[in-house]
């Protein structure tokens, strides 16, 4: 508290944490950050190839026939993002495809209307976009809480041997009976359920700083916050006399 008191103004305080906040993230080598890789605007599906059934980029959104797989030409990752809707009433589901080599053999992992009449209500965890084979030894159909006709649905294949899939803040994990040796990633559809702003939710890497760099950022950081401290004393000495 004398800290504050004597050297730093609220705002100071916030600029320092925040400084050190960053140098923190530098140091570590990560920064966690998020990338829309695909917003879906324009009609050009010339980034995407269609593995299965076809899909139709409509310039706002995408969407695809009955059991379609679509993957995106170059990308990989483990975990992704997309927002999806669709109608109240026909089953109907979004699947985000991680470890692609084929429509049969990928962690596809699918939000779905599957009763067909109040929304996305359940979460499958399957090994191919058609067929009914589990991808995880636990159980792998999970009912939401709060179904819904629209929200953003997560996937993320974790290190540990794991996957852990969410929509609109309710999420599951569960464990991988099977490894994926592929590397593509993409969506799949079936029924009347349309995707947009795909995103590639994985941390970014950032080149670690040395220790001594941390250490000189950091007082760098609080030598800043009481100059402007300080500053601000002499301006308002000055208008008193």
């Amino acid at each position: 508290m004398l800290l504050e008191s004597y050297f730093f103004g609220d705002l100071d305080m916030l600029r320092f944490f925040a400084i050190a906040a960053l140098v923190s993230g530098l140091a570590s080598g990560t920064v966690s950050a998020s990338t829309i890789v695909d917003d879906f605007n324009d009609t050009n599906k010339s980034n995407w190839t269609d593995v299965l059934g076809s899909t139709t980029h409509n310039g706002t959104s995408v969407s695809g026939t009955n059991f379609a797989l679509s993957t995106l030409n170059g990308a990989t990752g483990n975990s992704y993002s997309v927002d999806v809707s669709t109608s109240a009433s026909g089953t109907a589901f979004i699947g985000i495809a991680l470890g692609v080599t084929s429509a049969d053999d990928t962690l596809m992992v699918k939000i779905q209307n599957n009763n067909g009449s109040s929304g996305f209500d359940s979460i499958f965890f399957y090994r191919a976009v058609v067929g009914s084979l589990p991808a995880v030894s636990g159980e792998y159909l999970k009912l939401l809480s709060n179904p819904a006709t629209s929200g953003t649905f997560f996937v993320t294949q974790n290190g540990d041997g794991t996957v852990t899939a969410g929509f609109n803040g309710e999420s599951f994990t569960e464990t991988l009976s099977t490894m994926f040796a592929g590397t593509g990633v993409g969506l799949a559809f079936y029924g009347s359920a349309t995707a947009d702003n795909f995103t590639n939710l994985a941390p970014v890497s950032a080149v670690p700083l040395p220790a001594g760099a941390v250490v000189l950022l950091t007082g760098l950081a609080g030598l800043g916050a009481v100059g402007s401290r300080r500053g601000r004393r002499l301006a308002t000495a000055r208008r008193v006399v």
